[in-house]
């Protein structure tokens, strides 16, 4: 099952613990094959792209959206955090094409996040 989420969150999808960076969950679809949800996908992305100055997409099932200066008030970091919109593809709680590279707490404590 391969599950197409929008989400407001306080870090970008890739991320490992996107689920706890969640301030809202904008969007859930479910796809039984991945073409389809491919496609759920790439409609969820046209939402928001005309919306956002700034656009990344890592792999090609992980996008996210923000504007500088969009802040939202962050409980467990004490402070306000940037705001960003991300679509992905989950499959069984996994992320598709996961990077499993370098990951970062919702604080924004490991320096090598960046937005090239």
């Amino acid at each position: 099952m391969f599950h197409v989420l929008t989400i407001k969150a306080f870090s970008e999808p890739w991320w490992l613990d996107w689920e706890q960076d969640s301030i809202e969950v904008l969007h859930r679809s479910s796809w039984t094959d991945l073409p389809a949800a491919e496609s759920a996908y790439q409609k969820e992305k046209a939402k928001y792209t005309d919306k956002f100055a700034y656009k990344k997409e890592k792999s090609p099932h992980m996008w996210a959206a923000w504007t500088p200066g969009d802040y939202a008030y962050c409980a467990a970091c004490g402070d306000d955090e940037q705001v960003y919109i991300g679509v992905m593809i989950d499959q069984a709680s996994h992320q598709v094409n996961e990077n499993k590279d370098e990951r970062e707490d919702i604080c924004g404590q490991n320096e090598k996040k960046t937005h090239e």
